[in-house]
């Protein structure tokens, strides 16, 4: 996003492995993010059985079939997009459940799309020439209209969704055009087919899922609150505030990030937005520190901000640098992804040999430089490389050739979408195993 970015990474967002306080095994991870893709798999198909018709021709049964299973992607995608906690650790992590949101989404269109032409080709089958009579809204019927609405919003909130250049808040104000549409299928579906159970059940799956949406982004219910303590100019545009709770305390832990809405106050006026921001530091008395880039016009806001502002906070969400901790490191981030790696260093000095590079375009514009310095310098397994350039890609393939035990570290990456492909791609051209490179990418759009 150009606006709205990923707390960890600057332009698009790119984020990293399983929260240090899982005990599952990485491959058990794995298996959890296939979670997403089993749900929609059956309640897609379990809809699509409930309702299969007994009679009828092929194009007949072609629409009933692809209108459940619009439905069920649909069910799916706004289960998916509940932003809570404990929900997002079953789906896999937030970054997961929001990538299949998006993938159920689009198929939800593409399926809902074959309902009408086979309900045209069914009609006419029996009367030649009245294909579009039979799903023309011209004709007045209220759940047709519907249909047409809900299949037009989807349209319109896909556009918006994956249009990346539109500013965050057209975005946002068009992407809740989806719920309208949700509500709109839902009457749809219940004014032809009434009490059918696949019905009652689409319908319980949608309101439960718009319910529990508004509840956690609109009414903020599972936010709690914390108070700006202390407010330090880190780098050119990047500010980094101390937050203390005001009462109960997010269990949150180094790498892992949180939502957070800064309210109002005489000395600053508030955007009344929920973005995401990994915690550059995490102390045990449940305070927390937040390194927040100027990238939107609220990011912008915030760099203004004073000690006793308030912030609501939800989370934790995400994770970092879990798997492989026994294994040498290789991190590399570029610009504001710099965050995680200094809250983990933050927290503990290294158990085995790590080597951290980090690139950025112009020294005024690095965070944390001086205090990554003086932690290399206190730990010996930490070494540091420091490249200030445009463009760092040569920098870092000479870095890369000059580690003779590439192949066996456990190469993280946080940065722009762009390097982190990049990057990606040099270190399996130099022989690591596609197993040994970590980075999850993580976009709300």
């Amino acid at each position: 996003m150009a606006q709205h970015t990923h707390p960890w990474c600057e332009y698009t967002s790119i984020r990293l492995m399983i929260p240090s306080t899982c005990h599952a095994p990485c491959n058990e991870k794995w298996l959890l993010r296939l979670v997403p893709a089993g749900l929609a798999v059956a309640i897609t198909i379990g809809l699509s059985l409930a309702a299969l018709p007994d009679s009828g021709g092929a194009w007949r049964r072609v629409a009933i079939i692809s209108g459940w299973a619009s439905s069920g992607l649909l069910a799916t995608a706004m289960l998916l997009m509940v932003r809570l906690p404990r929900l997002s650790k079953l789906f896999g992590d937030l970054d997961n459940a929001y990538l299949w949101h998006h993938r159920c989404g689009a198929a939800a269109y593409l399926t809902l799309l074959l309902h009408p032409v086979a309900l045209a080709m069914d009609a006419a089958q029996a009367a030649p020439g009245s294909g579009w009579t039979a799903i023309s809204p011209a004709g007045g019927e209220w759940a047709r209209w519907l249909g047409w609405a809900a299949l037009l919003g989807l349209m319109l909130g896909l556009m918006a969704t994956f249009a990346l250049r539109l500013p965050y808040r057209i975005w946002r104000n068009a992407h809740w055009l989806l719920a309208f549409t949700v509500v709109g299928s839902v009457a749809h579906t219940l004014a032809y087919v009434g009490n059918h159970p696949a019905a009652l059940i689409f319908a319980g799956l949608c309101m439960l899922a718009l319910a529990l949406r508004f509840g956690s982004t609109v009414l903020a219910t599972n936010a709690r609150r914390y108070q700006v303590v202390e407010a330090e100019q880190v780098a050119t545009r990047v500010i980094e505030l101390r937050l203390r709770p005001k009462s109960r305390h997010i269990a949150l832990h180094p790498g892992q990030f949180v939502m957070a809405a800064f309210d109002a106050n005489p000395a600053y006026r508030g955007c009344g937005e929920f973005h995401p921001f990994t915690a550059s530091e995490v102390s045990s008395d449940g305070s927390l520190k937040l390194a927040i880039k100027a990238l939107g016009p609220c990011t912008r806001r915030i760099q203004g901000i004073s000690p006793g502002a308030i912030a609501r906070l939800q989370g934790p969400f995400g994770g970092f640098l879990s798997c492989d901790r026994d294994r040498p490191q290789l991190w590399v981030a570029a610009g504001i992804g710099i965050t995680p790696f200094v809250a983990a260093l933050r927290a503990e000095r290294c158990l085995v040999a790590t080597e951290l590079i980090y690139a950025f375009a112009e020294r005024d514009s690095a965070a944390f430089v001086d205090k990554l310095s003086a932690l290399a310098d206190a730990d010996p397994l930490l070494s540091l490389t420091r490249i200030e350039a445009a463009d760092a890609s040569a920098a870092i393939k000479r870095r890369l050739d000059e580690l003779h035990d590439l192949k066996d570290r456990a190469l993280q990456i946080c940065g722009p979408a762009d390097m982190v492909a990049w990057i990606a791609s040099e270190a399996r051209r130099r022989g690591v195993a596609a197993g040994n490179i970590h980075f999850e990418r993580f976009d709300f759009r």
